[in-house]
């Protein structure tokens, strides 16, 4: 490829597939991609409310809180990391506001991921990624999202 020195040998079905590939083939399928391990801190809008969640290494690994209290994320983390799109966006226009989220991570080349979900239709929500328009995905999906982060916050509140 251009003036590289690296010699690719490829067999005919993988140039077939390859040649075929769109760029939506190419693109991510998961609205986060990143590793959830870099996340030191999550902004949250939901419902006109902010909230904040922190971290900390202890022992090695990342320890989590909401309003100084340790918490579980683990039905956050799968809730984010199952966001997948349905299909990519093309000129779809956003609708009410479900959830947002700003994610600083303990990377120096993407400090902050920025994403925003909101309705769509009754089937589908629409995401923004630092404020581009990328891909569809499932309400049910972001309902998930959606209630990982009221137990979080209901459970603080109780």
């Amino acid at each position: 490829m251009g003036e590289s020195q690296i010699v690719y040998k490829l067999s005919g079905d993988t140039f077939t597939t390859l040649m075929k590939a769109s760029y939506n083939d190419l693109r991510h399928q998961q609205v986060f991609w990143g590793d959830f391990e870099d996340v030191t801190q999550i902004d949250v809008t939901l419902e006109d409310a902010s909230h904040t969640i922190t971290s900390k290494k202890k022992d090695g690994e990342r320890v989590y809180s909401y309003n100084d209290a340790e918490i579980d994320l683990t039905d956050f983390a799968t809730a984010l990391e199952g966001l997948t799109a349905d299909r990519f966006a093309d000129g779809e226009t956003a609708g009410q506001e479900e959830i947002s989220l700003t994610l600083h991570l303990d990377n120096e080349n993407f400090p902050t991921v920025s994403i925003r979900i909101t309705r769509y239709d009754g089937e589908l929500c629409l995401v923004e990624v630092d404020g581009e328009t990328v891909s569809l995905v499932s309400r049910s999906e972001a309902m998930d999202l959606v209630e990982a982060v009221q137990t979080i916050v209901l459970g603080q509140n109780s």
